[in-house]
């Protein structure tokens, strides 16, 4: 059991230190970017966290037998924080799009909206790292994982219901 607490620990911490590292490559509004975004490179990384923190959820909740009404009712409060969440994220994304554009207006006197499109409408883009790795999405990485966690937890045990 500490062996999954350790490793649910790493995890947590681990993929909070890459959205920190991806959070930070992003430029600032104004300002030209190179050879696309290089931190995307660091992904499978991530994955391979999120995989590990789902496994070590799973024994953790597990190991605390918590009851199917508590699992459903954390479900459903992780689906009203990712719709929240989520909202957040679109708000976030269409104000940024006006910060790009003030600081186009502001130093080159005009505004190149296809310019900003283009470089706010691909996750390829570094511009938009910001906006895909911050508190917010960490948590909703966090929370999605949970939610999954609890999700095998309510199959596995609906399962052993029915052979019962």
């Amino acid at each position: 059991m500490k062996r999954h607490f350790i490793l649910l620990f790493i995890s947590i911490l681990m993929s909070g230190l890459f959205f920190y590292i991806f959070n930070l490559s992003t430029p600032p509004p104004g300002s030209v970017s190179g050879n696309r975004n290089p931190m995307l490179l660091l992904i499978p990384i991530l994955v391979i966290l999120f995989v590990g923190f789902i496994f070590s959820m799973i024994k953790v909740i597990e190991h605390f037998r918590v009851s199917i009404r508590a699992v459903t009712i954390t479900m459903m409060a992780l689906l009203l924080h990712w719709l929240v969440g989520l909202t957040y994220q679109r708000t976030a994304f269409d104000n940024y799009r006006e910060v790009l554009a003030e600081a186009y207006q502001k130093e080159w006197g005009y505004v190149d909206w296809y310019y900003i499109e283009q470089i706010t409408s691909s996750l390829l883009s570094v511009h938009t790292n910001k906006l895909y790795f911050n508190l917010n999405t960490y948590i909703m990485f966090l929370t999605l994982s949970l939610f999954l966690s609890l999700a095998y937890i309510l199959v596995k045990r609906y399962a052993l219901m029915k052979h019962k």
